[in-house]
């Protein structure tokens, strides 16, 4: 209705000012009635008469004649039926006002932009209300400037990336509220469904009437609003046509709560799944990253900041290379805490280790139940784990660790003020494995109240392969003992995460450490901490003092949006492929030099081919075959040579690289990490065939330049023995003669 009076006052107008607009501004809705007598053109509003100029034909191009109308009607129901045929008519060019321009208007109920609540039962607030009057002046001044309708395509454009965004936030909510996490509002549960975007799938039923209240009783109070009956719940109404949005809604405060037909609108996984399926392109990143940005202190219209610590930057290009998150996340008390003036760097920080917790659950522990990105390597994660167990067990000073030839894992718990306990491993065929006997004995010769935990690790160079978590995990549950896992790079493997499931299955599995950038192709500087326990898992991130950097929260979030969950599964279906031609590839390859491809079916990463055929020098061979592929811009791959000494931190480990003091033979390393292709794998093999000929080579010349040396030398030596030997039977002759 208020409407319908606005359109009057401006439409229709008297008789005696209908003449006074300009002729530019009229548009003729049909030049004769019913009867074929001519008519007088009737004035439009000034946005419907804009869209009408735009959406003539060109010169040139015929038009259809309009459709023949009725008589008018005199008086009052003139005008009525007048302004009821004009809005009719020209539905498509009086775009209604979106939620937020009538919450702004009052008394009308207005959706929330980042918290993903359901907008009903919720008044416009006074600050929504002035943002949306400000964004409605600002398209009103756009609309005497372009077409109306072409400023509603470029809102509806908008909203088709605000929805994705909403959609990621509702998903992420409707998780924390699952698992008992988030708080429940105010005004308790909802009455009906999730306002989430309905699925193409399975279109809801048309929404019911709702049913007349109850009448007070003749001559009582009205009766409370505790005693009404509740409203039946309200379903999604199906996705029929593309939303419609007003060119003078908010887009910088409004989310759309119509989906457009085009987007992927429900996760196949329900309302526990956050990942997008679908990765998002760099627009709409773009956008969330700027309606994340602006909600910091620092990025406010005439902030004033006298503290020590305002997110000032010198630089324009770092603050642009950060997006302009200068606060980075927690606060001095814990990393996971939320910053009263970085509401957007806070949200950013929460939603990454939620994306995070998906992504580990889909990639094979589902029975995973917190985490959280921290800002360093993998190395001071597991020492942050360390330190956090020191007061949980202030007499331990002793860990149990099975050897892995990685100087971070040793120097991590130096870090932390224990002392290693470095279990050797055993060698099964070509195998190198965990001797779970000798973890036992260890047990019970320190005690269970002088070891803080088992170190365990997964992801390792082959010819190790990973621990025996299960039934580590099982010697820690029977003794008390905590169980950290090493996980590097173990997430890329369901094999490895499989067995972090199992062994949190049927014993102890604390808490499991990876890194970003093995995992998530992201630079280098940030790593997951990961557990079943939630209270553990926040007591260490409280352990952590200050405030961290925010850059790898913001690089797994960009690289996770942008992949999707389908396009992160693609990755690692692509790597256990490229696990499979780069093993078939080499095995050939080592076959040909009369080699041949270590037998380590336990490590689904890495593998391992003999160097046994390079000659007398071999160590010398073998460090030069070493120094051949990285000149040649093979990284990554790694000779390792037989008794290698190397001491760290005090510690002096023979046969280092090999994991264990005396293993058989010499090899090479190769491994298959997430984001290899073929043309890498072929690349490899093409430069280490020249390297292994090269070698060959030399080695050969060597042997035959020592041949020739000795054959000479024998030469020398029996024309010496000759010359002797003559010589000898001259003296006697002459002594004979004299």
């Amino acid at each position: 209705m208020l409407r319908l009076r606005k359109l009057r006052r401006r439409g229709s107008g008297t008789r005696e000012t209908r003449g006074r607009k300009p002729e530019a501004q009229t548009a003729q809705i049909s030049p004769f009635d019913r009867a074929g007598a001519p008519r007088r053109p009737r004035r439009l509003p000034p946005a419907a008469a804009a869209a009408h100029r735009c959406s003539a034909p060109p010169p040139g191009r015929a038009q259809a004649p309009a459709p023949l109308r009725m008589p008018k009607p005199a008086g009052r129901e003139r005008r009525s039926a007048s302004c009821a045929h004009v809005h009719k008519r020209l539905r498509m060019f009086v775009p209604r006002p979106c939620r937020t321009v009538r919450a702004a208007g009052g008394g009308r109920r207005a959706a929330s932009c980042f918290s993903g609540r359901a907008p009903r039962g919720r008044r416009g607030t006074p600050a929504a209300g002035a943002a949306a009057e400000m964004n409605r002046d600002s398209f009103a001044a756009g609309e005497r400037l372009v077409s109306p309708a072409y400023v509603r395509q470029g809102c509806e454009a908008r909203r088709s990336h605000e929805h994705l965004i909403r959609l990621l936030l509702e998903k992420v909510r409707g998780c924390r509220a699952g698992l008992g996490s988030a708080p429940r509002g105010p005004r308790g549960p909802p009455r009906g469904p999730p306002r989430g975007p309905p699925s193409l799938a399975a279109p809801a039923p048309p929404r019911p009437s709702r049913p007349p209240s109850r009448p007070p009783l003749p001559g009582g109070p009205p009766p409370p609003a505790s005693s009404r009956p509740p409203a039946p719940p309200r379903p999604s109404r199906p996705p029929s046509r593309p939303p419609r949005c007003s060119p003078r809604c908010t887009p910088a405060l409004r989310l759309p709560l119509q989906p457009a037909p085009s987007v992927v609108l429900r996760s196949s996984r329900g309302q526990q799944g956050k990942c997008p399926e679908d990765g998002w392109d760099e627009s709409t990143l773009e956008l969330f990253l700027h309606e994340l940005a602006i909600m910091d202190s620092n990025n406010f219209l005439g902030n004033c900041g006298v503290g020590e610590r305002e997110g000032r930057v010198a630089s324009a290009l770092v603050a642009r290379r950060h997006y302009r998150f200068i606060h980075g996340i927690g606060r001095s008390g814990d990393i996971s805490a939320v910053q009263p003036k970085a509401a957007g760097s806070s949200l950013l920080n929460k939603i990454t280790n939620s994306l995070v917790l998906d992504i580990i659950k889909l990639a094979g522990v589902p029975a995973v139940t917190s985490c959280f990105v921290v800002p360093m390597a993998t190395g001071m994660s597991l020492t942050l784990c360390f330190l956090t167990l020191r007061h949980k067990r202030p007499k331990a000073k002793y860990i149990i660790w099975p050897r892995i030839d990685q100087k971070s894992c040793f120097k991590s718990m130096i870090t932390a003020g224990f002392e290693p306990v470095v279990i050797e491993n055993v060698l099964e065929g070509d195998e190198l494995r965990t001797d779970l006997k000798a973890v036992e004995a260890k047990v019970q010769e320190l005690g269970p109240d002088n070891i803080l935990c088992v170190h365990s690790t997964t992801s390792c160079f082959a010819p190790r392969v990973p621990d025996r978590l299960e039934e580590l995990a099982v010697i820690c549950a029977n003794s008390g003992i905590p169980h950290i896992v090493n996980n590097a790079y173990g997430v890329q493997s369901s094999k490895c995460m499989h067995l972090i499931q199992q062994g949190a299955r049927v014993g102890r599995i604390d808490a499991f450490v990876q890194s970003l950038d093995k995992n998530f192709m992201v630079p280098v500087g940030g790593a997951i901490i990961a557990g079943f326990n939630d209270s553990f898992i926040q007591e260490i991130s409280k352990m952590y003092p200050g405030r961290a950097s925010a850059s790898p929260s913001l690089d797994v979030l960009i690289t996770l949006l942008s992949l999707g969950s389908n396009g992160y599964k693609k990755l690692l279906k692509e790597r256990k492929e490229m696990f499979s031609y780069l093993s078939s590839q080499l095995k050939k390859l080592s076959e040909s030099y009369n080699e041949r491809l270590l037998h380590t079916p336990h490590n689904p990463i890495s593998l391992a081919m003999t160097l046994k055929t390079q000659g007398e020098h071999q160590d010398k061979a073998i460090t030069q075959l070493g120094s051949m592929l990285f000149t040649r811009q093979v990284s990554g791959a790694r000779v390792v040579p037989l008794g290698s000494v190397q001491t760290v931190s005090g510690h002096t480990f023979r046969g280092f690289m090999s994991h264990t003091n005396n293993y058989p033979c010499a090899y090479l390393n190769a491994a298959s990490a997430i984001g290899m292709k073929m043309q890498d794998v072929d690349l490899f093999i093409k430069r280490l065939d020249k390297c292994l000929k090269t070698v060959r080579k030399e080695q050969n010349k060597e042997s035959n330049v020592s041949g020739v040396d000795n054959y000479d030398k024998t030469e020398d030596v029996d024309i010496e023995e000759m010359a002797l030997k003559l010589d000898n039977v001259l003296f006697d002759t002459y002594q004979n003669s004299s």
